[in-house]
């Protein structure tokens, strides 16, 4: 789902995959940063290459995009209609600890979230620590990917796209339990 602003940029509101590799169902709302931490298999990189497809469609080059991840992806897609231009501005960052000092993460979370408030912003990581740094400056919540029965979640999304409050905790996915 998308929203225009007045200088015609696409703005995600949610994101919704299904049967993407380990993706089986899941919406995902989408806000200014999101930050996305789990372990090692659970699906996080399967989160981040879903929305790069998502930057490659937007960008009418989605053909090019799967042709590169090779023929295990089988997605139909279709070209924009000429003269109607859609852009996004949107940053996806996976694992950006892996290339930096221990020592800089405090540096990097910084950076993260200046990124989110320039632009929209995701997140995927195995760094506790990263997740928390930037979840702590920014005061967004940190989501934690798992795996159940070979299926990514998000735990605390709710079978409606939305996270679990008090009120509705009969909704929550939670293949853990």
């Amino acid at each position: 789902m998308f929203e225009h602003d007045a200088g015609r940029m696409l703005t995600l509101k949610e994101v919704s995959t299904s049967g993407y590799r380990s993706l089986r169902a899941i919406t995902q709302p989408v806000g200014e940063l999101e930050v996305f931490v789990g372990a090692n298999g659970v699906g996080k990189t399967n989160l981040y290459r879903g929305l790069e497809r998502l930057q490659a469609a937007a960008a009418n080059r989605l053909g090019r995009a799967l042709a590169r991840e090779g023929p295990g992806s089988a997605l139909w897609a279709r070209t924009r209609r000429q003269g109607s231009p859609a852009r996004m501005k949107l940053a996806a960052l996976n694992e950006p600890e892996s290339s930096v000092h221990p020592d800089l993460m405090a540096s990097l979370a910084d950076l993260v979230v200046r990124a989110g408030k320039r632009t929209q912003a995701w997140l995927v990581t195995h760094s506790e620590r990263l997740a928390e740094l930037v979840g702590r400056a920014d005061g967004g919540e940190i989501r934690r990917v798992l795996k159940k029965d070979g299926a990514t979640w998000i735990d605390g999304l709710t079978l409606i796209g939305a996270y679990s409050d008090d009120d509705d905790q009969d909704l929550v996915v939670n293949p853990l339990t």
